[in-house]
């Protein structure tokens, strides 16, 4: 934002270059302006909010359990909230003021180290490695396809970084959808992991269809991006809090499968002895029969 004071006839001309521009660009009074920009700052400091609590939350669940599915969340959800600021504005404004670099720069970045900590997360959640080892091996490119963002951030012209960024979250999403998808038939949480994501998604198609003047611009529309990842953020939370739930009930059907085997273990083992028994009694009577008939042969012998 910058103030201009125009004369009765004024000519502004504005020189804009780069790769990845969205322009809103309007004329408006500084009061009109501060309530929008109130407004959105706002909206944001809510989606912060959220993040910031969903990120604290679930790191205290991971010291107490351990559960490396807590830990990746948090860090995906930092990660993305981040990403989220620095496309906005707001890392530039809070986090990077004397670090020019990562305005020009960091939005790539902080995509890629988010596409790392996303393939984390999915494996750890969806117990890929464990229940779907194919499937864990065909998803391996896609932190492959982070690092190299990550690395195109760092050497590589923005132009560059940019294109490859959006072709490479194109590829992974709806790889991550399929597999959440197939997940759902025998995994209950992935259920919820397949919803958030699919709210997210939405959420960029809607973006992407106002900035191409195909949806009118609204207040709907342009947020519709931070209200998806915010059902995202809460519908995954969630889904780890049902994974947890989910993991307990496999544990106590585990265990009462293994008591009935035991108690089937235990009985068979009964009728086993007894079975051994009673052959040995017949042995017994047998051998105790032979003798007498023996006694008996050599007494009248």
């Amino acid at each position: 934002a910058f103030e201009i004071n125009p004369k009765k006839e004024t000519t502004y001309f504005i020189k804009v270059k780069g790769v990845a521009n969205k322009f809103d660009l309007k004329i408006e009074r500084l009061k009109v302006h501060l309530i929008e920009k109130t407004r959105e700052n706002f909206i944001y400091g809510l989606f912060f909010g959220l993040v910031l609590t969903l990120v604290i939350y679930n790191l205290f669940i991971f010291i107490s359990t351990k559960s490396l599915s807590y830990l990746f969340y948090s860090l995906y959800a930092s990660s993305m909230g981040i990403t989220i600021g620095t496309f906005e504005g707001y890392s530039q404004m809070f986090l990077f003021q004397n670090f020019p670099w990562m305005g020009n720069n960091g939005f790539c970045l902080t995509a890629g180290v988010t596409l790392v900590l996303l393939y984390l997360f999915t494996v750890n959640f969806l117990s890929l490695k464990e229940s779907r080892p194919k499937t864990y091996k065909i998803t391996s490119y896609i932190p492959i396809l982070g690092i190299i963002i990550i690395v195109l951030s760092i050497f590589a012209p923005y132009e560059i970084g940019i294109k490859f960024m959006v072709g490479s979250v194109v590829i992974s999403i709806p790889t991550i959808l399929i597999i959440g998808f197939f997940r759902t038939t025998d995994y209950r949480p992935a259920r919820y992991f397949l919803l958030a994501f699919s709210f997210a998604l939405l959420g960029i198609m809607i973006i992407s269809l106002e900035i191409l003047k195909v949806l009118p611009s609204s207040f709907f529309t342009r947020n519709a991006f931070i209200i998806g990842n915010s059902l995202e953020m809460i519908l995954l939370s969630m889904g780890l809090a049902d994974r947890f739930n989910f993991i307990q009930e496999m544990s106590l059907i585990r265990e009462e499968e293994a008591k009935i085997l035991q108690a089937n273990y235990a009985k068979t083992l009964e009728d086993e002895v007894a079975k051994k028994t009673y052959e040995l009694e017949i042995e017994n009577m047998n051998i105790e029969h032979m003798v007498e008939v023996t006694y008996q042969q050599k007494r009248s012998r």
